[in-house]
């Protein structure tokens, strides 16, 4: 089988005027905000293994000022492995998000974590497939996925606060 490489980049915009860029304060000053979000991803799909990747910078600017510029960084990773010829299939992944804790909170200027909550995830998917005979077809499915989230404070967020889901699956058909 022939290995395929590829790259998409690209780049998405928003621009909001808002009456409001004190986030209730009465009188508060009108803003015009800027979102820049660039994104690239990779990908790379051969024989037996498929590698995903994809990189986003948010780039939020207040143009009069009235709260901190920012940007919030994402990075997802995927992959999915055919260990075992038409049989065992491995799915993993990583995916990283910035952002604020409390979108109606005071933004936090870029050499502080006030009001930013990094989350990172990892998945991890062993899977069973296959088919027996021309009818009937089986899947075993084990999806593991663990949380973690740094920076959070206050009654929103727990600093190193995490968990663990999963779930477990069979059919037949």
């Amino acid at each position: 089988f022939a290995q395929t490489w590829g790259m998409d980049l690209g780049i998405s915009s928003e621009l909001t005027w808002t009456s409001n860029a004190s986030l209730g304060a009465v009188g508060g000053p009108d803003d015009t905000i800027v979102n820049l979000r660039p994104r690239m991803r990779l990908h790379r799909e051969g024989a037996r293994l498929r590698l995903s990747g994809t990189a986003e910078l948010g780039g939020v600017a207040y143009v009069d000022r009235s709260q901190p510029n920012r940007v919030e960084p994402t990075a997802d990773l995927s992959a999915r492995l055919e260990a075992i010829e038409r049989l065992f299939f491995v799915e993993a992944g990583y995916r990283a998000t910035q952002t604020s804790e409390n979108a109606f909170g005071v933004r936090a200027d870029a050499n502080t974590t006030n009001n930013r909550l990094t989350t990172s995830q990892w998945r991890l998917s062993p899977v069973i497939e296959g088919a027996a005979g021309s009818d009937l077809r089986y899947s075993l499915r084990s999806d593991n996925t663990w949380t973690r989230e740094i920076g959070g404070s206050g009654a929103a967020g727990v600093a190193g606060a995490g968990g663990y889901f999963a779930r477990h699956s069979a059919s037949i058909g």
